[in-house]
């Protein structure tokens, strides 16, 4: 999965493990360190969320009853408590632009 800027490419286990993360074309050489975490926590979300997406269209028919079988309904799967909350929003194009972004924050003491 590559991030949308495409500077980073990373690489998930079904469990959503991070196994690789490859620097594209030399772009990360000319980015801001805020910049290229969020392009790598973007594209690990993104690859994380797809995965989820593939293990739960895995499994769908399984949460049906089976109209052979009656006495097998089904089961239901929380889906959020086995990935997390986010899952079942979609593929990156349906969210909000910038929403899974890096934001950073200054927050200082109160002077006394």
């Amino acid at each position: 999965m590559r991030s949308s800027d495409r500077a980073v490419e990373v690489t998930v286990t079904a469990q959503g493990d991070l196994t690789s993360v490859t620097f594209l074309d030399g772009k990360y050489r000319n980015m801001p360190a805020g910049q290229l975490a969020a392009s790598v926590l973007e594209a690990v979300q993104e690859a994380r969320a797809r995965m989820a997406r593939k293990v739960m269209a895995t499994f769908e028919p399984f949460t049906k009853p089976n109209p052979e079988a009656p006495e097998i309904s089904g089961f239901d799967v929380d889906w959020n408590k086995i990935f997390g909350p986010g899952v079942l929003e979609g593929p990156r194009s349906d969210r909000r632009r910038g929403a899974g972004r890096l934001r950073d924050e200054i927050s200082e003491d109160p002077e006394d």
